[in-house]
């Protein structure tokens, strides 16, 4: 299994207003903004739906972090980077219960 990202990694999208792709370890699929959670370690995905709730979770159990450019954002500064064709990029969202329109 690879590696977890990086602490200055994560604390850039807390920092940010980006909505983008968490892929979970557990293969669950959430669409939001990141958020401080409750307690060291956890975050909270803010969905851009306003009729549903967050989704918490801890930082290691995030797998992928991929922006709606299709970018597969690296886990260290260091690391390769991989884009996402549209078919990958139209499933994960379809997974987290959205669709491109």
């Amino acid at each position: 299994m690879s590696k977890n990202y990086s602490p200055e990694i994560i604390k850039r999208f807390l920092d940010d207003d980006t909505p983008s792709i968490f892929v979970l370890k557990d293969n669950s699929v959430y669409i939001g903004i990141l958020r401080p959670g409750f307690g060291r370690g956890y975050v909270n995905c803010i969905p851009p739906n306003i009729n549903t709730g967050s989704a918490g979770f801890t930082r290691s159990d995030i797998k992928q972090i991929i922006l709606f450019n299709g970018l597969v954002y690296p886990k260290t500064e260091d690391s390769p980077h991989k884009i996402l064709d549209i078919l990958e990029l139209n499933e994960l969202v379809n997974r987290a219960g959205y669709e491109f329109i």
